[in-house]
């Protein structure tokens, strides 16, 4: 279900999004916006993922490997998902 809301925009705005969806990029200028909250919201999303990420890496114990020993082991790690 579709709601509506009504945004302002310069009019150099409006005219990038008009050229954006006359030259085929979208099909309205509602689609542009739609797409631009959804990438949004994915780069959030990531950058939440990241943040985990880093927060579980400080929380972990202090490796005894070298960094050729953990790269290493990465790439071979890699090699066996292909």
């Amino acid at each position: 279900m579709s709601t509506t809301m009504n945004i302002s925009l310069t009019a150099g705005l409006k005219k990038k999004v008009a050229d954006l969806v006359e030259f085929g990029n979208f099909s309205t200028p509602s689609d542009y916006v739609r797409y631009l909250i959804r990438k949004d919201l994915e780069a959030k999303e990531e950058d939440l993922h990241l943040r985990e990420l880093l927060i579980e890496g400080l929380n972990s114990p202090i490796s005894t490997k070298s960094h050729d020993e953990i790269f290493n082991g990465l790439e071979e790690s890699i090699k066996n998902l292909k």
